[in-house]
């Protein structure tokens, strides 16, 4: 198993985070049937929600993900988009385990 990466979450967004998580698992899957299917406009928009949310939360890496994505998604370039089910090793908790099969 991949080594968990530990994030310090603010007290009053701790709440919304098994939720957040929820959008992240729905958005990468989405991203990657999207990447097989071409569609490279609804890959950005999913993607620069990533980058536009994660380091708010305390996820910087999905900040990261999101916007190496979203680059490629600029280019018309899957790889990166395909590879995103390896971003899913640092989610912790159900979500991730979920991610991660």
């Amino acid at each position: 198993m991949a080594d968990r990466i530990k994030v310090e979450v603010d007290d009053s967004l701790e709440s919304l985070i098994p939720g957040y998580l929820g959008d992240i698992e729905k958005w990468i899957a989405d991203i990657l049937g999207l990447a097989k299917a071409g569609d490279f406009e609804a890959i950005r928009d999913l993607t620069h929600k990533m980058a536009g949310t994660g380091a708010g939360y305390g996820f910087d890496f999905i900040t990261h993900a999101g916007g190496e994505a979203n680059k490629a998604a600029h280019e018309k370039s899957p790889g990166p988009c395909q590879g995103m089910d390896g971003e899913a090793q640092g989610v912790p908790g159900p979500a991730g385990d979920h991610l991660r099969g």
